[in-house]
């Protein structure tokens, strides 16, 4: 009950460190494009992100006090769609994963790097649209991915609203 009568501190929140890990893995040959014609998936992504996170940067300011939160935003895993068909001599299997993004948010003080929340949120395309892709006549032509660029944008996007409302339940409770 005293809660309610308590006064509520009034923080300013700036922009830590934005990161996108690379990635290295076999899936990554089969679902980026070429990137020495596109720009690498990793870097766009990161690019969004700070389109995303327009606050001022933690480090450009000198003077933090306790009131001063920054937020970490990362995306440690992802992954683009894939599908193609492989055959073992009469029989041919499908291999498909869809596209998904992990992205991890860390709140913390932006004077002490003393972390209050971290959370961590996967997306990923809904089975009905992926597979709806899969099979249509565009990607069994060979003319469209079952993916696009956008979709990775999208899920990033999606990923970084439900971290910031997790950050923000977890904050105000």
């Amino acid at each position: 009950m005293l809660k309610y009568f308590k006064k509520k501190k009034n923080y300013k929140l700036y922009l830590g460190e934005i990161s996108v890990v690379e990635r290295n893995d076999l899936k990554s040959i089969f679902d980026q494009p070429n990137s020495i014609f596109f720009e690498k998936s990793n870097t766009r992504l990161w690019r969004k992100l700070v389109e995303i996170f327009e606050l001022p940067l933690v480090r450009n300011e000198p003077n933090l006090t306790n009131e001063c939160l920054a937020i970490d935003i990362a995306v440690p895993k992802y992954q683009g769609g894939g599908a193609f068909l492989e055959s073992f001599g009469s029989v041919a299997l499908p291999f498909f994963w869809r596209p998904k993004v992990n992205v991890r948010a860390r709140i913390y003080q932006a004077n002490s790097n003393k972390t209050l929340y971290d959370v961590e949120v996967v997306t990923a395309l809904p089975w009905k649209q992926f597979l709806s892709r899969f099979l249509s006549p565009l990607f069994l032509l060979g003319i469209e991915p079952p993916y696009k660029t956008k979709d990775l944008e999208n899920l990033l996007f999606q990923g970084c609203s439900k971290a910031i409302a997790k950050l923000s339940h977890k904050f105000h409770t």
